[in-house]
């Protein structure tokens, strides 16, 4: 790792050169569904068999979503605003603990970010 150094206390210019840094602290915004994933999930057999039940015929607009059951459909978020109705956005968030998630991310779930700018 390469370490940022800046002599505060053999400048003249910082008076207190103790409560000048301290740790900083870098949240990286990450959508995980996107504008691509929400709108394949109903495409792909390993998505389709995690969450909840995808509804194809309410992705293609023929039938609504069933409120009775837990249902999902494909949402092009480019087109609408629709998370609750999201396949992927519920994976994602998994209020109950149902789809087992958590385990699935950090199981497989990486970053590997070779830097990032960071705009002050």
């Amino acid at each position: 790792w390469l370490i940022a150094y800046y002599p505060f206390r053999a400048s003249t210019g910082c008076p207190d050169p103790d409560n000048v840094m301290a740790a900083q602290h870098f949240i990286l915004s990450i959508a995980f569904c996107g504008d691509w994933a929400s709108k394949v999930w109903g495409y792909s057999p390993s998505c389709v068999a995690k969450g909840p039940t995808y509804n194809a015929s309410a992705t293609e607009g023929r039938l609504p979503l069933d409120p009775s059951q837990h249902q999902c459909r494909a949402v092009d978020p480019l087109a609408e605003h629709a998370p609750e109705q999201d396949c992927c956005t519920q994976f994602v968030v998994d209020e109950l603990g149902e789809f087992g998630t958590d385990a699935q991310l950090k199981e497989s779930a990486f970053f590997d970010m070779s830097w990032f700018k960071v705009y002050t």
